[in-house]
C-alpha cells in the first residue's frame, strides 16, 4: 500500500508536469484529481482489505500445508522408528536363541567327549 501510494504520486506529478506543458491549469486538474482520489476512496479501501484477506488466506493456507507435510513426515519417522526397534528386538531375540543353541551344541559336544573318552579308556583297561 504504502509502494502503491508513492507510485500514485509520482505518476500524479508527472502527469500534472505534463498537462501544465500542455496548457492545462495546473492546479484545476490538482483538484480535479484530489477530489477523485476522495471519491474512490472507499472503493479502494474495500479493494485493499479484500487483497489483505486473500493474503492472509492464502497465508494460511500454506501454513496449513506445511503444518500438514510436517505432521506426514513425524509419521513416517514415527513408522521407521517403531519397524527399527522391531527389527532390533528380533535380532537380540534371535541373538539369544543362537546363544542358547550354541551352549546347547557346546553341552552335547562336551557329553559327546566325555562319552568318547570313558569309551577309550575302558577299552584300555580291557587290553
Amino acid at each position: 500500500p504504502s509502494e502503491l501510494e508513492a507510485d500514485w504520486h509520482s505518476f500524479r506529478e508527472h502527469y500534472l508536469d505534463m498537462c501544465s506543458n500542455a496548457g492545462w491549469d495546473r492546479s484545476r486538474l490538482a483538484t480535479q484529481l484530489d477530489e477523485r482520489m476522495l471519491e474512490t476512496a472507499p472503493r479502494r479501501q474495500r479493494q485493499l482489505e479484500r487483497w489483505n484477506l486473500q493474503k492472509m488466506a492464502q497465508e494460511e493456507s500454506w501454513q496449513r500445508r506445511a503444518l500438514a507435510q510436517e505432521r506426514r513426515r513425524e509419521q513416517r519417522e514415527l513408522r521407521a522408528l517403531r519397524r527399527e526397534d522391531r527389527r532390533s528386538r528380533r535380532f537380540y531375540r534371535e541373538l539369544g536363541s543362537m546363544e542358547r543353541a550354541k551352549q546347547s551344541i557346546q553341552r552335547l559336544l562336551q557329553r559327546w567327549r566325555h562319552k568318547t573318552a570313558k569309551e577309550l579308556q575302558k577299552e584300555h583297561e580291557k587290553r
